[in-house]
C-alpha cells in the first residue's frame, strides 16, 4: 500500500523530517502490515531554485493522486499545508489511516 504522509515540514532540518517519516513508517508497518511504502513528498528536485511553500504544496498534491491512503501525524493541524491535504482528502472522501 503506498501511503502519504503529511506532516509540518517548514522549519525542520532534514534529520527532524527524516526522523519523522522512519517513525510514521515504523508505525504504519506494525499497525498495517509490512507492505507499506511511503510516497516521498518531502524530495522535489525538480523545484525550482526559488520555489517557496505554495510550489511544494502543489507538487505534493499533486502526488496524493498515487496514494492508496493517507496518515497525518505531528503538529499536522498546526500546518497550513497539512490542514490543505487534509482538506483533500475529506472532501474527495479518500482513505484516511489516521
Amino acid at each position: 500500500m503506498k501511503v502519504f504522509v503529511s506532516h509540518p515540514m517548514h522549519g525542520k532540518t532534514d534529520e527532524e523530517v527524516e526522523t519523522i517519516r522512519s517513525d510514521a513508517l515504523k508505525y504504519l508497518k506494525a499497525t498495517y502490515g509490512n507492505d507499506i511504502t511511503l510516497i516521498d513528498n518531502y524530495h522535489h528536485d525538480n523545484a525550482p531554485k526559488d520555489a517557496g511553500r505554495l510550489w511544494h504544496l502543489g507538487a505534493s498534491i499533486q502526488q496524493m493522486e498515487t496514494a492508496d491512503a493517507f496518515y497525518f501525524c505531528g503538529d499536522y493541524k498546526k500546518s497550513y499545508g497539512c490542514l490543505v491535504e487534509r482538506l483533500i482528502v475529506m472532501l474527495y472522501d479518500l482513505k484516511l489511516l489516521k
